[in-house]
């Protein structure tokens, strides 16, 4: 990010294909807060989330005040089925037996407790006591299987927290909530064992204007996320949204080299009766459905959720 003479900031932003493009961010005479929010809208894959400060809210807060909430809709079908395509898409190309899994962002553990059987140990990490206290409860219900060890930490904190190294790690959906996407890759590269796997599932920024004109007939909405990577959540704060394209792009950057990618409810998403999503052979119709479409184009592109594997570039 470059200032220029006129008082207006440089900056690059990653597209699809690879390309760079430069952007000129006016800087009108507004507040520093509104300046901060301007440029990192802006500025696309280059910006980081709104601080706690700006935004009001604390997101560790956030997260804790929505834990009962959260813990309640996990196991409604459109969310587990986001859950089980993902362990599926992810088990096609894990070679490791019986890894050593670490989750980071691990809510209730809904989605832990799809490894508890198939990962040797299973260490996960929240930045919410709150979830991580219903985790535990999950757990202490299931019995069996993997030993699991829950640590209270973000995602900046975890290396000088566990042993490691890791041969899968899970970061899904938490990059759309760190300050500073490109210093938390690094710092997961640091568990990852030399042959290890990083799974990153994100929201998809293409599927944004979609939700709002589909669900509540809101055009202003869809307008504003169509200029805007920024998106309200029902966690009370905001996060940032980023295309596959962006995210490889962080990757790369980052010393990863990517293997696959996938799209994550390119169909379920847009269904906006969901009774049929109750009934089991519907269900798994569906996600039958769902991953055939995972890796076809264009579907994938339009899912609301992106699923990128990868591993240390020098592996």
């Amino acid at each position: 990010m470059e200032a220029s003479s006129t008082g207006e900031v440089l900056t690059t932003t990653d597209t699809e294909d690879g390309d760079v493009h430069k952007n000129v961010v006016s800087l009108q005479a507004r507040d520093p807060k509104a300046q901060r929010r301007t440029l990192k809208r802006q500025a696309g894959i280059e910006c980081s989330l709104l601080s706690a400060e700006e935004l009001g809210l604390d997101p560790q807060e956030a997260f804790d005040n929505s834990a009962e909430r959260w813990n309640g809709t996990r196991e409604l079908p459109w969310n587990r089925l986001r859950y089980e395509l993902t362990h599926d898409l992810i088990r096609r190309h894990l070679d490791i037996e019986r890894p050593r899994v670490l989750e980071i962002g691990c809510g209730n553990g809904y989605e832990t407790s799809l490894w508890i059987n198939a990962a040797a140990t299973i260490t996960a990490s929240d930045i919410s006591v709150k979830m991580l206290e219903t985790a535990e409860q999950r757990f202490e219900t299931l019995g069996g299987g993997a030993k699991v060890e829950f640590i209270h930490s973000d995602v900046m904190g975890l290396p000088g927290r566990t042993g490691g190294p890791f041969d899968l790690i899970l970061f899904h959906n938490v990059i759309e909530y760190v300050e500073d996407p490109l210093a938390s890759l690094r710092s997961i590269k640091q568990l990852l064992s030399p042959d290890g796997m990083l799974s990153l599932r994100h929201i998809n920024r293409y599927s944004n204007p979609l939700i709002p004109a589909i669900y509540e007939d809101d055009l202003e909405t869809t307008v504003k996320y169509l200029n805007d990577a920024i998106i309200n959540t029902s966690f009370g704060i905001e996060a940032m949204t980023f295309t596959r394209g962006q995210i490889k792009g962080l990757l790369n950057k980052t010393g990863y080299s990517v293997s696959h990618s996938y799209g994550v409810i390119s169909l379920t998403g847009y269904m906006t009766n969901n009774e049929p999503k109750y009934d089991p052979a519907f269900y798994a119709q569906l996600k039958e459905i769902e991953l055939r479409m995972a890796e076809t184009f264009p579907y994938r592109e339009l899912s609301r959720f992106s699923l990128v594997l990868a591993k240390k570039a020098n592996a």
